[in-house]
């Protein structure tokens, strides 16, 4: 098989990936109405507004700034929670121009809990993604939001080396169950 060849399969596979997964998102989303979903009236619960987290690379080290915040902040405080009953969240996380990085393709990595005892890979059935953009320069995922409130650190790293990982947090309001 040519490089060529590779290429198209492994771009063919991350479009497909995309596509899985805002389907995944949608559907739960929109919901459908069923009394499956517990602790509402039978109606899921409508989706949060889009959070928007940008990362600027200053100094040989990552700034967050979280949108309707003027300040940056380190990374390992920065803070987005989500009120209680506020369904599924989705989550848009850009590299600003001036930073030398773009995601990797699994560059997200969640785990509930403290941010001292990092986990690989998504370890938390509240996200859904990531979904990576073609300039590899976002990085898109959503948060269930759903059932008892829960603290999630997530970690998110990059192509380049010696660039290091930016690890804000989400605090989980909690929510109805989404079965």
């Amino acid at each position: 098989m040519s490089d060529h060849s590779i290429s198209q399969n492994a771009g063919e596979a991350r479009r497909l990936k995309r596509i899985a997964l805002l389907g995944a998102a949608a559907m739960l989303v929109a919901g459908c109405g069923h009394k499956e979903v517990r602790g509402g009236n039978g109606n899921p619960p409508k989706p949060g507004p889009p959070q928007k987290i940008h990362l600027i690379w200053k100094t040989g080290a990552w700034k967050v700034k979280i949108d309707g915040d003027p300040n940056e902040q380190d990374p390992k405080t920065a803070l987005t929670t989500l009120s209680k009953g506020v369904g599924p969240t989705e989550f848009d996380v850009d590299i600003q121009k001036s930073a030398p990085a773009t995601f990797k393709d699994d560059g997200l990595a969640v785990w509930e809990g403290d941010k001292s005892k990092p986990q690989a890979g998504i370890n938390s059935t509240q996200i859904l993604g990531p979904i990576v953009s073609a300039d590899r320069k976002t990085l898109i995922f959503y948060d269930l939001n759903a059932g008892i409130p829960v603290k999630l650190s997530y970690s998110l790293s990059f192509n380049e080396n010696g660039i290091p990982s930016a690890d804000p947090i989400i605090n989980n309001g909690g929510g109805p169950d989404l079965q």
